[in-house]
C-alpha cells in the first residue's frame, strides 16, 4: 500500500476518461462499475501476474476495476517508470541496484516476468506514458509517487490534457505542498489525507476536495459521516483484505477500497448488491391485506396495500342496476373527482364533453342494455347525471392509450412454467385521474365473476382478470383513420364482455373477431388454463391474431421470441420495442412477476399511469398506480410499490359476500313477518 517515507509521500488519482480540462466534483466522478463502491487494484490485478506491469493493469481493466494503483519512480535519464521498490532486486534475475541508477533503455532490457512464471517471460517495466495510453477511457489511475516528481508529472498531464481528471493524494500535514500544486496546476484537485477524524472538517474547508484518503487505522463510521457531511467521498486502503473487513468498510459507507484482491472484492460486491437488490424487491411488492371500510346492500368496500400505495377494492353483486347503484353510493366523491378531471383533460386537449355525447349517439345502438342499466344505477347512487356517467365511460373512445404488453410462458418462464402477462397503461398523469384507483370485483347475476382494475365510476374494462383465468391488456394502434368508426361497441365494453362472459381464449377470440368494433387497437388476451396469450391487431375493418410464430411487425427492434407475444407502446415503435425485446431476452427462462416489476418495466419505462402484472397460473396480480397529487415519491406507476392480490382467494370471498347478503335478507324478511 502507500509508504510515506520520502520528502513528499503523495499519491495521484487520475481517471483516464473525458479530457474536459475542468475540475471534477464529487457528483461528476465516473459511476462505480461494481455497485456503489470504487475498486482500486493495488499494483494492478497482480495475483499470478507481474505487479506494476501492463499485463496486471490490463487484467484489472478486464475484471472491471475502477482504478489501478501504480508506483512511479525516476530513472537516471529522467524518465518515469512504474516500480514499487526502490531497487530492482526483487523483480529480475541477474541484476541488482536502485531504479535511479539505470537509464530507461537499461531497465527495458530487464525481464520482470521471468520470476513470476514462464508465461510472463519478456514482460518489461512500463513508463508512465505507456500506462496512460493503456488506461485512457477504460480505467482510472491511482498513482503513488515514490519521489518528488510534481513538476515532471504535471508536464505529462498537461501534454495529455488531463489536468481536470486528476486527484492528488497529499497528507494534510504537507499543506504547503498542496498550495504549491494548486499554484503550479490551478485545475488540479488535491486529495488530502486529513489524518484523525477531528481534522476532516478543517482540511476540507481549506482544500474543498471531492475525495479524501485514509487507512484502516483512522477509518470509522464517524469518519465517513463527517466526510460526507462536508461533501467529500472517502477512499481507504484495506488492511486484511477479507470479507469481514470489507463488510465493515461498506457498512460504514466508504466510497472506494484499494485492494490486493480485486477479483475477490468484485465478486463480494456483486453478491452483496444482489442481496441488497433482493431486499429492495421485497420492499417494492407489498401484500394486499384487505381491511373492511364499509358494507351496504349489494356491495362491500375494502382497502388494500400500505401507506400511499393503497387501492380500494369494491365487491358488488346483483343486477346491473343494483351493482351500479351500490358502486355510486359508496364512491360518489371519487366519481365526482373523475368527472371533473375528465372535463379538464378534454379541455386541455382542445376538445369538449360534447364530443363524448356525439360518440355515444353513434355507439348507442351497439351497447348492450345491461351497460346502460348499470350506468343508470351509478348515476342514481352518486347523484351525478346519467349523461355525465356516460361521458366518463366513453373517454376511451376519444383518447388513445399508448401502452405496452407481453405474454410469456413455456421456455420463457422455465423457472416455474407459469403464464405471465403485462399490462402497462401509459397515459396522462398530470391531470391526477389516478387519485382514486379501484379494483371492482363483480359477482353479477348473469355471467362470471371478474375484476375490473381501473378508477371509480368506470364500468368498462381496460385491465382485468376473471375467475376462468382470462386476463386482458390493451394498446392504442397508430394507423390510418380510415379504419376508425364509432358505430360499434366501445372497446372497454367489448373487453368487459370478454371478462364477464367468456371462459376460454377461443371464446374471447370469437367475440373480438365478430364484434362490431370501433377504433384501432392492439389487445392481449391470456388464458391461464390454456397457458398462452394471443395478440390481436384490430380496427373497424380488420382483426389479425398473433402468436409467437407469426408475430409482427418483424423488424430489427421487434424480433420474434419463442413463447412470447409482445408490443412496446404501439405498433412498430423501435424506441420501446427494442428495449422491451432486449429485457425479455435478458431474463428469458426466468421471466416472472418480480423480474417484470423490478427490472423490465422500470428499464423500458412503460406503465406510467397504471401497471398490472398477471400470473394466470397461480391467479395472482400485482398492481401499481401513478403518484397522486397528495402523495410523495416517484411519479410513474412502474417506479412505485406494487400491491399483490391473491385473486383466487378474493373471488372465493366475493361469492361468500353475496351468499351472506342473501342470508341476511332472508333473516330480515322472516323477522319482519
Amino acid at each position: 500500500m502507500r509508504i510515506h517515507q520520502l520528502l513528499l509521500g503523495f499519491t495521484l488519482l487520475a481517471y483516464c476518461g473525458q479530457m474536459t480540462g475542468q475540475v471534477r466534483l464529487k457528483k461528476t466522478f465516473p459511476a462505480p462499475k461494481n455497485g456503489n463502491t470504487y475498486v482500486i487494484a493495488h499494483r494492478g490485478a497482480h495475483n499470478g501476474i507481474p505487479e506494476n506491469s501492463l499485463a496486471a493493469y490490463q487484467k484489472a481493466i478486464d475484471l472491471g476495476c475502477d482504478f489501478i494503483e501504480i508506483d512511479v519512480r525516476k530513472t537516471r535519464d529522467g524518465r518515469m517508470v512504474s516500480v514499487h521498490n526502490s531497487t530492482i532486486d526483487a523483480y529480475v534475475n541477474g541484476a541488482i541496484g536502485r531504479v535511479t541508477d539505470f537509464t530507461l533503455a537499461e531497465l527495458k532490457e530487464l525481464d520482470i516476468g521471468e520470476r513470476v512464471g514462464p508465461e510472463w517471460k519478456n514482460t518489461r517495466i512500463p513508463t508512465i506514458e505507456e500506462i496512460l495510453q493503456l488506461c485512457r477511457g477504460q480505467i482510472g489511475i491511482y498513482l503513488d509517487l515514490k519521489e518528488d516528481l510534481v513538476d515532471e508529472l504535471v508536464e505529462i498531464i498537461t501534454k495529455y490534457e488531463m489536468e481536470g481528471d486528476i486527484v492528488w493524494y497529499i497528507p494534510a500535514s504537507y499543506m504547503d505542498a498542496i498550495k504549491d500544486l494548486k499554484s503550479l496546476c490551478p485545475q488540479c484537485v488535491p486529495m488530502p489525507d486529513p489524518g484523525p477524524a477531528e481534522n476532516i472538517a478543517e482540511v476540507i474547508n481549506q482544500v474543498q476536495p471531492p475525495v479524501i484518503a485514509t487507512d484502516m487505522g483512522e477509518l470509522s463510521e464517524e469518519y465517513i459521516k463527517i466526510a460526507h457531511e462536508n461533501n467529500a467521498m472517502v477512499f481507504v486502503d484495506e488492511d486484511n483484505g477479507n470479507e469481514v473487513e470489507w463488510s465493515k468498510i461498506l457498512d460504514w459507507g466508504t466510497d472506494g477500497i484499494q485492494t490486493d484482491k480485486p477479483q475477490d472484492l468484485i465478486r463480494f460486491l456483486s453478491e452483496r448488491e444482489k442481496k441488497i437488490t433482493n431486499e429492495k424487491v421485497n420492499k417494492k411488492i407489498i401484500q394486499a391485506e384487505l381491511k373492511e371500510v364499509s358494507v351496504i346492500e349489494h356491495a362491500k368496500l375494502e382497502i388494500a396495500g400500505q401507506g400511499e400505495d393503497q387501492i380500494q377494492v369494491l365487491t358488488v353483486w346483483g343486477t346491473p342496476y343494483e351493482m351500479g347503484k351500490a358502486h355510486g353510493t359508496l364512491l360518489k366523491k371519487e366519481i365526482g373527482h373523475l368527472q371533473n378531471k375528465m372535463k379538464a383533460m378534454l379541455s386541455a386537449g382542445g376538445q369538449s364533453v360534447e364530443l363524448l355525447d356525439a360518440r355515444y349517439e353513434q355507439s348507442k345502438p351497439y351497447i348492450p342494455d345491461y351497460f346502460i342499466e348499470e350506468m343508470k344505477g351509478l348515476a342514481d347512487g352518486s347523484g351525478l347525471s346519467l349523461q355525465n356517467i356516460i361521458r366518463i365511460n366513453l373517454i376511451g373512445e376519444a383518447a388513445e392509450f399508448h401502452c405496452s404488453l407481453f405474454g410469456a410462458w413455456g421456455k420463457a418462464t422455465a423457472k416455474d412454467g407459469h403464464l405471465y402477462q403485462l399490462r402497462s397503461l401509459d397515459y396522462e398523469t398530470s391531470m391526477n385521474i389516478q387519485k382514486h384507483p379501484i379494483i371492482v370485483i363483480y359477482v353479477p347475476d348473469e355471467g362470471d365473476i371478474f375484476a375490473n382494475i381501473g378508477y371509480a365510476g368506470v364500468i368498462g374494462s381496460f385491465s382485468g382478470i376473471n375467475k376462468e383465468r382470462l386476463a386482458i391488456s390493451e394498446i392504442g394502434d397508430d394507423r390510418s383513420t380510415d379504419e376508425i368508426t364509432y358505430e360499434g361497441i366501445p372497446f372497454t365494453f367489448l373487453l368487459r364482455d370478454v371478462l364477464q362472459f367468456d371462459k376460454s381464449l377461443d371464446e374471447a377470440t370469437e367475440r373480438i373477431k365478430t364484434a362490431k368494433r370501433t377504433t384501432r387497437l392492439l389487445y392481449g388476451v391470456g388464458d391461464g388454463k390454456f397457458g398462452q396469450l394471443r395478440g390481436f391487431r384490430t380496427s373497424s375493418t380488420s382483426c389479425t391474431i398473433y402468436s409467437p410464430d407469426n408475430l409482427e411487425p418483424l423488424t430489427s427492434a421487434h424480433k420474434r421470441i419463442s413463447d412470447v407475444v409482445y408490443w412496446g407502446m404501439t405498433w412498430d415503435h423501435p424506441k420501446y420495442d427494442g428495449p422491451l425485446h432486449d429485457k425479455l431476452i435478458e431474463h428469458y427462462g426466468n421471466l416472472d412477476a418480480e423480474v417484470t416489476i423490478n427490472d423490465i418495466v422500470p428499464s423500458v419505462k412503460t406503465g406510467n399511469l397504471q401497471t398490472v402484472v398477471y400470473d394466470l397460473t397461480e391467479m395472482k396480480i400485482w398492481v401499481a398506480n401513478a403518484r397522486a397529487d397528495h402523495e410523495s415519491g416517484s411519479l410513474p406507476a412502474f417506479a412505485r410499490q406494487f400491491v399483490e392480490f391473491d385473486m383466487k382467494a378474493i373471488f372465493y370471498k366475493a361469492i361468500s359476500f353475496r351468499e351472506q347478503d342473501s342470508i341476511n335478507k332472508l333473516g330480515l324478511s322472516k323477522f319482519t313477518k
